[in-house]
């Protein structure tokens, strides 16, 4: 999970699927079926209720091809579904987010555009 750098913070879960997928012709339609229940299962779980907005990403744009999620919720669901990770995972959220902020101050790291 992720919380995206841009002035106007999206709030933002990324979902994976467990087997690496680079394409959608590696899955079939059994497996399809059984990735979106896991899929609608995690968001039921953690934040359907908050979610405005689900994208399926499997481009060629990305420097390590995988099929993944992202959804985007509410402030306060995001940050209830942050509370609920164990304290490590926790820990590493807070670490990164200070290591994106050093990262914006020193011009290393342009504003995302989402």
């Amino acid at each position: 999970m992720f919380l995206s750098p841009k002035k106007k913070s999206k709030h933002i879960q990324v979902l994976t699927p467990s087997q690496h997928i680079e394409r959608m012709d590696q899955i079939d339609e059994e497996g399809l079926k059984g990735m979106f229940a896991e899929l609608c299962a995690a968001l039921d779980e953690n934040a359907a209720c908050g979610v405005t907005r689900l994208i399926v990403n499997i481009g060629a744009f990305q420097n390590h091809p995988h099929l993944h999620w992202k959804a985007y919720m509410e402030g306060r669901v995001f940050k209830n579904l942050l509370a609920r990770l164990p304290e490590q995972q926790q820990k590493q959220y807070k670490d990164a987010m200070k290591a994106v902020k050093l990262a914006k101050l020193a011009g290393a790291l342009k504003r995302n555009k989402l």
